[in-house]
């Protein structure tokens, strides 16, 4: 199992060299955050938080009507604006490891899913009492905001 593990590391590692200008280009052009500042954890700890947060409760789930990008960027936006939190973007984040994010950082409301061949932001609060899911699907936002 152990070395099962490595081996899948060690793909996604190559993997992520491979997308990581991609992934950088999204998450730059997503927030107000210069690509030289971003902080990216290692897949190891990146599969850890994921592990941590899929076994936790949530304690209140609120599905919000978003009319569009501008919608979504500014929730997120006032959501972050005091708390450090983790960024993922697609399934980018799997290979390239998950971005560390500083409060105060602004999202951009002219984020472009289609052009940034993009279809899932997720914001995930340091402290792990929140989580922001959001899907784009054919110009269509959905975004779930759960309390853990």
């Amino acid at each position: 199992m152990m070395l099962e593990y490595k081996r899948s590391l060690l793909f996604r590692k190559v993997q992520g060299k491979i997308n990581m200008d991609s992934y950088f280009g999204k998450i730059t052009n997503l927030t107000d955050v210069n690509c030289n500042d971003l902080t990216l954890l290692s897949l190891e700890e990146s599969d850890l938080i994921i592990n941590k947060i899929k076994h936790m409760s949530v304690v209140d789930e609120t599905i919000l009507d978003m009319k569009n990008t501008n919608d979504l960027c500014a929730f997120i936006t006032e959501e972050v604006c005091n708390t450090d939190f983790y960024l993922l973007i697609d399934k980018d984040w799997k290979n390239c490891g998950i971005c560390f994010m500083r409060s105060g950082v602004i999202f951009n409301g002219k984020y472009d899913f289609d052009k940034m061949v993009s279809d899932e932001i997720r914001v995930i609060s340091t402290d792990f009492s929140f989580q922001i899911q959001s899907d784009y699907d054919s110009g269509d936002i959905f975004c779930n905001f759960m309390k853990y």
